[in-house]
């Protein structure tokens, strides 16, 4: 049996004194919103991806074109790469990547141009190799389609390695 009168409890025949509760305020613990620790697990997954491996081929392909093409600049470290993405794979591990960047010419002004860079045998080391005769084709938006075919000719697209 309980009994309650305020300042004590009876609990089987054993009287206990208790405080009054009158005039406590008790606010409530601000918690963080539901969102917050999905959003806090989610940059945690990205990151632990990123950190083992996470980095795609297809990535790493298009910073071996990036490689390529810096070697050709004037000033590799004035590069501002813009548009880079993957245009097309072959069976055989060839990789057509579009290139836009703008860097400092000879005369230290900026010119933009674009490329069309063939990289072959992509590792996720970031080994590649690529054919420094044809690899790399200078494209504008009206000679884009023609110069697409001609660097697959030129670099032996969808056929065996010779």
């Amino acid at each position: 049996m309980i009994e309650n009168n305020n300042t004590s409890v009876t609990v089987n025949n054993e009287t206990i004194n208790t405080i009054p509760t009158e005039n406590v305020n008790v606010k409530a613990k601000k918690s963080l919103p539901k969102i917050i620790p999905i959003i806090i697990d989610i940059i945690a997954v990205v990151f632990i991806i990123n950190l083992f491996g996470g980095s795609s081929i297809e990535n790493i392909a298009i910073g071996c074109a990036k490689t390529v093409i810096s070697d050709q600049l004037k000033a590799p470290s004035s590069a501002i790469w813009h548009d880079c993405k993957i245009i097309d794979k072959d069976s055989y591990g060839r990789y057509l990547v579009y290139i836009n960047v703008e860097a400092t010419n000879s005369f230290g002004g900026y010119v933009t141009n674009e490329y069309l860079v063939v990289v072959k045998d992509v590792k996720k080391s970031g080994d590649f190799n690529y054919n420094p005769n044809f690899a790399v084709q200078s494209v504008t938006s009206s000679t884009y389609d023609l110069v697409v075919d001609v660097t697959k000719n030129l670099n032996s697209w969808n056929e065996p390695t010779r």
